[in-house]
């Protein structure tokens, strides 16, 4: 009895010791996870949902000033909310997939099967751009000036806005799926299937350069403040910097590459393990630069926000949306941009959710 006895005993203490390693790993992970969101650059301000019917958010845009915040959302309507609290300031019109202010902040143009030219301050429809051999315009770019729109359909389609007519088309043969202008407008960089990114003389429409940027289509670019750099990001999972003149890379940012603890926290449980099997990068589908040019935010296939420093191309913030914490991340973002302040970062996942972030970030 005495052995039966003892022997009871040391399991009771084996049992306590796991029982509290147990209570203390947890104890230990709420602490540092704690410490990652003080740590975290980001604040969220607001969250409001785009659609009723939780759908995919596929653009934003804020207006000049930074007052505005637009949105389009699958199946949904185009609609203006207010930066400062998230409320709902102004519906426009039908679904878009794409959407841009104009430079001087009185129109936002919107893209789908057509083109259409809003106003802002009493939203009626001003003008309608339409190509019949066009099945979708996405995205669309403004020039700096404001006179011409850049939309990607296939190949890219310049049009002038005043006119409402269509005054060049650019054509490679592979499909365009994303425009950028540089900001003193000499400039056009598109992205494309074959994972090439071409610059653009503008307004001629000359070829200048191809950068064979990625292994796979590209999403997304985007040039920086100054012009002197432009970003893209591809479904290679990579993103790219290169100096502009010379055509040549800066530097290669890899946007989700490692599977580690970090990984469990942004993806869930589920979403750990499938990493695991398949390591490779995912999908970049946006890229933004801060209005100062010293960061670029990047927003992939995984729902993850990266934060990324220019200067020496360090990741100093990620944070992760979703609607399952721990057992799975199932979220893909499409779309995100900087304020004009730089103050904000907002995002759209593909659940219809629209967040606003505040920046706490020495540059």
């Amino acid at each position: 009895m005495a052995q039966i006895h003892m022997a009871q005993s040391h399991v009771s203490k084996r049992f306590v010791l796991w029982i509290g390693l147990i209570f203390l790993s947890i104890g230990i992970l709420f602490l540092w996870i704690k410490w990652r969101q003080w740590a975290s650059p980001f604040v969220v301000v607001w969250k409001t949902r785009c659609n009723e019917k939780g759908l995919d958010v596929l653009s934003l845009a804020f207006s000049p000033k930074g007052d505005l915040l637009a949105s389009s959302c699958w199946l949904g309507t185009t609609k203006l909310w207010s930066v400062r609290d998230g409320k709902l300031v102004r519906i426009l019109g039908s679904s878009s997939s794409s959407i841009v202010f104009s430079p001087d902040g009185q129109i936002l143009a919107t893209g789908g099967r057509v083109i259409k030219l809003w106003s802002i301050s009493n939203g009626r429809l001003l003008k309608t751009l339409q190509d019949k051999k066009v099945k979708d315009n996405f995205p669309i770019a403004f020039s700096p000036d404001g006179k011409f729109l850049a939309a990607s359909s296939g190949d890219i389609k310049i049009w002038a806005v005043n006119r409402g007519h269509l005054v060049r088309i650019l054509s490679v043969g592979s499909p365009s799926y994303s425009v950028s202008f540089s900001p003193n407008g000499r400039f056009l960089a598109s992205g494309h299937s074959d994972g090439a990114v071409r610059i653009w003389a503008f307004p001629n429409g000359n070829l200048l350069k191809v950068l064979k940027a990625h292994n796979a289509e590209v999403n997304c670019v985007a040039f920086s403040p100054d012009g002197r750099i432009l970003a893209s990001g591809g479904d290679d999972g990579t993103i790219k910097l290169w100096w502009v003149l010379e055509g040549k890379m800066k530097t290669i940012l890899t946007s989700g590459a490692r599977v580690n603890l970090e990984t469990l926290l942004t993806s869930g449980i589920i979403g750990y393990f499938l990493r695991l099997l398949d390591p490779s990068p995912l999908d970049v589908e946006s890229v933004a630069f801060s209005p100062d040019g010293k960061l670029l935010a990047s927003e992939g296939q995984d729902g993850v926000l990266e934060l990324w420093r220019i200067s020496d191309g360090k990741r100093i913030g990620k944070i992760a949306f979703g609607w399952k914490y721990w057992l799975a991340r199932i979220v893909s973002s499409y779309t995100v941009v900087f304020s004009p302040n730089g103050q904000f970062i907002a995002i759209g996942d593909q659940y219809g959710f629209i967040h606003l972030l505040r920046l706490k970030v020495k540059k």
